[in-house]
């Protein structure tokens, strides 16, 4: 990860309470020296400003913000991109989250539901899609579409457990889906099929290339942090992606790293997906 990016992902903890005090200083000095992360400070402050519903924000600050949320993407994007990496496409959710619930209706034998890397056939699932119509990410997404997910969960395991998915791009760079430093991640329900209350605008913050997606299902009343997904996701990002009959990935990576929330061997249930991403202009 760059220095760069390292910072800006300070910055989105910081302003929304999650940065440890130990990391203030050198937020700070790094922002004195650095132009570049004080104009991403500057955008960050500024969104949530008008996000936030504050009644001080000016027409041109809200323009700015709707801009940078729901306008097309450039053809090249900008080295400073990836700004609020936690934010998606607020927009877009309810939409896509509607489209969903429609959408699941998958037969008890569709296979076109089961991810490399499960713990087994019937306790834990993901689906990545994308698209309008909403389809299936396995031919992969454009950037210029959203991203979301469904997820099953064995009603025998479903109670007072929550589901993580994050991301790891090819540059071996996090993105947070759930949780992120707002939110928690997802409850897992009574074994329906479940759409992800959420949508991931893949202008934002996404690269085009492979995009490794990993889900996790915790133990009873365990709630994952970003600063765990932060520990897996940096031992992830130099693994060997999953083929059909591997380890499911919280068993490949270090005692250390998973100790905290998969205590056993049996304690978590895990999906790992890849999808393609690519510019908006491919076939």
């Amino acid at each position: 990860m760059t220095r760069h990016r390292r910072f800006r992902r300070f910055v989105d903890r910081y302003l929304v309470d999650e940065l440890p005090l130990r990391h203030h200083a050198a937020l700070f000095e790094h922002l004195r020296a650095c132009e570049e992360c004080r104009a991403y400070y500057d955008r960050s402050v500024e969104a949530l400003r008008v996000l936030e519903g504050q009644t001080d924000y000016t027409t041109g600050e809200l323009d700015r913000v709707m801009t940078r949320l729901l306008g097309p993407a450039p053809a090249e994007p900008a080295p400073a991109r990836r700004w609020l990496s936690w934010m998606g496409s607020l927009g877009a959710a309810a939409a896509v989250t509607s489209a969903l619930l429609l959408w699941l209706r998958p037969p008890a034998d569709d296979r076109s539901f089961v991810a490399r890397g499960r713990d087994d056939d019937t306790a834990f699932g993901v689906q990545a899609m994308c698209g309008e119509p909403l389809r299936t990410a396995d031919d992969g997404c454009r950037l210029d579409e959203t991203l979301t997910f469904a997820y099953w969960v064995d009603p025998d395991l479903a109670a007072q457990r929550h589901v993580v998915l994050f991301g790891v791009d090819e540059a071996g760079d996090p993105l947070y889906y759930a949780p992120t430093p707002v939110d928690a991640p997802l409850l897992a329900s009574h074994g329906a099929w479940e759409p992800a209350q959420f949508a991931v605008r893949l202008a934002v913050n996404h690269d085009p290339g492979a995009l490794r997606i990993y889900g996790l299902l915790a133990p009873p009343h365990v709630r994952p942090t970003v600063e765990q997904v932060d520990e897996w996701a940096a031992e992830l990002a130099t693994a060997t992606p999953a083929t059909p009959g591997d380890t499911p990935w919280f068993r490949r990576i270090s005692s250390t790293a998973m100790q905290a929330t998969c205590p056993g061997e049996h304690a978590c249930q895990s999906v790992e997906l890849s999808i393609q991403l690519k510019n908006e202009a491919s076939p």
